[in-house]
């Protein structure tokens, strides 16, 4: 039996280049790292990872744990587009044209996936919908983006199997 992960981030040396890295594993049992700028044991790097536990501990993890729980695509973006409509925001308060896109984007998922469990969708659904976005002429960088986009989404709730 392997022993059980932690899901709080452990401080360590990179030894390759001698920079600190944070490891951790999240609650779907993902494991994560990330480099620390600085070299290991500063002050730099330990403010990072000071401010990385910070963020690991205000994420929206309730969030992540309900798209675990049976959660469709449609009450995902759902919850994305309410946090898209305060994120996406200019200094004045307006909205930018990534709330549009990501909106445009919502039609066509929910379009041929609505119904499906947000945990489901997963990498052959995503070429479908690839292919779906090619079958009706789009130029590649706008399928590009539109693919970056729906991968976002799916990183903000913590459900990206790994990509």
């Amino acid at each position: 039996m392997s022993a059980r992960r932690k899901p709080t981030p452990s401080y360590l040396q990179h030894k390759q280049s001698g920079r600190a890295r944070a490891v951790w594993t999240d609650q779907t049992g993902t494991r994560h790292q990330q480099l620390l700028p600085g070299p290991f044991d500063s002050s730099e790097s330990r403010t990072a990872f000071a401010r990385l536990q910070l963020e690991l501990e205000a994420s929206p993890q309730h969030v992540r744990a309900a798209a675990t729980n049976g959660t469709t695509i449609n009450e995902l973006f759902d919850a994305f587009l309410d946090h898209a409509e305060e994120h996406y925001v200019r200094a004045d308060g307006t909205q930018t044209p990534e709330v549009e896109e990501y909106k445009a984007l919502s039609r066509l998922v929910r379009e041929h996936y609505g119904d499906t469990g947000a945990v489901e969708f997963g990498p052959v659904c995503l070429k479908a919908v690839r292919e779906v976005m090619v079958g009706r002429g789009w130029c590649r960088t706008i399928v590009n983006q539109r693919i970056g986009r729906l991968k976002r989404v799916y990183r903000l709730f913590g459900l990206d199997h790994g990509e």
